[in-house]
Order: structure tokens, then sequence, then C-alpha cells
């Protein structure tokens, strides 16, 4: 980034999300990743340096970002689920932190569940938990993680981890 002036769109502790003449840049701790999209899938790009380092495909755009951070709104994305930025952010931070170079919204949602289920100690029937607290709103978000056998669902529908080594 250049001379130009920063405008400040978010900060959340070390994140922040920036925007100048240059394009919109997020800042956790010490490392700057540059901030793209596709408006057609649409895909958001995590860039570092030029490069893509991260591709999230089903995700928000650019605008869409500093609509909800500037507004204080949120937005549903393609899996039915509402999010403010804070929550796009969550969502961000742990497309960072798996470091998979491409990977969908949706499986996003999933690992950020695990990691509720894993805080709420959901690790059996008995400790389940339900929907309620998290940020699922459509339960259908779930089934692939269902279906690989991540979680389990109860028969009252709350949810726990199935196996403790997904981590």
């Amino acid at each position: 980034m250049g001379s130009e002036p920063l405008q400040k769109i978010y900060k959340d502790g070390d994140l922040q999300i920036v925007r100048s003449g240059e394009g919109v840049f997020l800042h956790i701790e010490e490392q700057i990743y540059g901030l793209e999209c596709s408006v057609y899938e649409p895909c958001l790009y995590i860039l570092k340096g030029d490069n893509i380092f991260i591709t999230i495909h089903n995700a928000v755009t650019l605008a869409e970002i500093c609509r909800i951070a500037e507004s204080k709104d949120s937005m549903m994305l393609i899996t039915g689920d509402h999010y403010d930025i804070q929550g796009i952010c969550m969502l961000i931070r742990k497309a960072l932190a798996l470091s998979m170079k491409s990977v969908d919204m949706s499986y996003l949602e999933g690992c950020c569940f695990l990691d509720y289920l894993d805080k709420c100690g959901a690790i059996s029937e008995e400790t389940a938990v339900a929907l309620t607290g998290s940020a699922i709103e459509n339960p259908h978000a779930l089934n692939p993680f269902l279906h690989s056998k991540k979680i389990c669902r109860t028969n009252d529908g709350r949810y726990y981890i199935a196996k403790k080594s997904h981590m």
C-alpha cells in the first residue's frame, strides 16, 4: 500500500479491514492480505502480495463486506445463514487458519460450527447442544459434516462432535 490515506472499514481486536485507492486490505496483527472478488460466483480472493493465497467460493463480494461493515447490518449467505461483519471476519479467519488454496463458504461455516461445539464441550449425546447460540440457522448446511461423521445429531436435534480428532 502506497502513501494513500487508509479508510478503516472495520476493526475487531487484531483484525482490521481498510480501504485505500489501491483496494481493500485485511490486516491481522503484522500480516496484510489483499482482498479481491469475482461477482460471478461470487468468490472472495485473499491475496499475499500479488498472488491469490486462498479462494473462498460462494462467498461475499467486497461491496457486501464494505456495506455490512459500514451499516452494521447483516447479510444472508448462500447457505441461508445470516452474518454481520464480525461473523464474516470469523469465516475469513477460519479460511486463513485452514490455509486451503480453495474452500467453499459453507465448509468454513461447518468448521466454525465444529469450533463452537468444541467450545461448548459438546462431545457426546449427553453434552450435545442446539443450534441456538451458533451462527447456523439452516441445519441443512451441516449435512456434509453429518455425512462425513464429523458431527452427530441427537433425536431431539442437538449436535456434538463425533470424533475429537477432527481438529
